[in-house]
């Protein structure tokens, strides 16, 4: 089969996942306009798929590309990803979780116009952090990578974004990016045996390889903040994402020992170290460009107002969960 047969393919991401919340989801890729796209629902051997649930709503949405793929036992985020890989017949790929929704009827269009026509490998966008209440959501006013500038700039320095994602910690939202399928299948397949669960480590590399990434600068995706691995409070998961962390710094010095910023990511992966006030301060001396970056990434976090979004958009999503078939009335 062609592999550039649509132009993208969402990749639902699940295990013991909410039904409903996954209903969600769909519904928000099904509303794309504009655009050829796939969906691949991947499930990391849930005790329950929901797979009836959601096979009967893509024929009541009369939508038919599609695959359902299971692992026959919980292998981890990284394998259930290049597991799905596999089965992709797209350009551009994009993983999303439960819960997590694409804001827009037009963000599939948006990325994939303007990545083609800065020849991008990587792009993404702004996302609305949410916490879904028991009458409505409430917003959370933060944002992921904190220093944005960086991607703004019309020559793009992938030498600072480096620092400031691997060396200093500023990552991308996993729930953002959209890739170039070829090179995400590489960079998966590199920390693949290192890293677990959180497969968004594969954009550190292909970032320090130089890979050129778009910022777009308009919502694209609401996010669901602390359900997922890396944002819930539980234990277990705080341990998962350490051992990812730790394992991945390893891989990638081996690979890059020449690395500027070595001795940062080595502290931040060992999050058990004592963060006091004192070795803050001393970063003034030690580290001056890092202090000026921790200083002003705090003014950020201390200013910063998710505004100028379109709740309404959050709503048509939820109604289209729960009546497919209202995708029919616009066929």
């Amino acid at each position: 089969m062609n592999a550039t047969q649509f132009d993208i393919a969402a990749i639902v991401v699940t295990y013991n996942s909410d039904c409903q919340k996954t209903l969600n989801t769909i519904a928000s890729i099904l509303m794309q306009q504009n655009v050829r796209f796939e969906i691949i629902i991947a499930d990391d051997g849930s005790r329950e798929t929901n797979f009836a649930c959601i096979y009967d709503y893509f024929e009541r949405a009369h939508f038919k590309n599609y695959k359902l793929l299971t692992a026959d036992e919980n292998v981890g985020t990284v394998r259930n990803c290049i597991a799905a890989s596999n089965y992709v017949n797209s350009r551009y790929v994009k993983t999303i979780s439960p819960g997590d929704y694409l804001y827009a009827p037009n963000v599939l269009e948006e990325i994939v116009t303007k990545m083609d026509s800065s020849n991008a490998n990587i792009g993404f966008g702004a996302a609305i952090y949410y916490s879904d209440g028991v009458d409505n959501i409430e917003i959370i006013n933060k944002r992921n990578p904190i220093v944005i500038n960086p991607y703004k700039r019309k020559c793009i320095n992938n030498q600072i974004i480096a620092r400031n994602m691997i060396g200093f910690g500023d990552f991308i939202l996993g729930a953002l990016p959209v890739f170039r399928t070829l090179l995400w299948k590489c960079a998966l397949a590199e920390i693949l045996g290192s890293v677990t669960y959180c497969e968004d480590y594969s954009i550190q590399l292909m970032v320090y390889k130089g890979e050129k990434i778009l910022y777009i600068d308009q919502f694209t995706v609401w996010y669901e903040y602390g359900t997922g691995i890396s944002t819930s409070l539980s234990e277990n998961n705080k341990n998962r994402i350490m051992q990812d962390a730790k394992s991945f710094c390893t891989l990638f010095l081996n690979k890059y020992p020449d690395f500027k910023y070595r001795k940062q990511m080595k502290e931040r992966s060992n999050q058990s170290q004592a963060k006091t006030i004192r070795n803050k301060i001393s970063l003034l001396f030690r580290r001056p460009s890092e202090f000026v970056f921790r200083l002003r990434s705090l003014m950020i976090r201390a200013f910063y107002k998710c505004k100028n979004f379109d709740i309404q958009n959050y709503k048509m999503i939820l109604e289209l969960g729960h009546h497919p078939e209202k995708f029919n009335e616009h066929a």
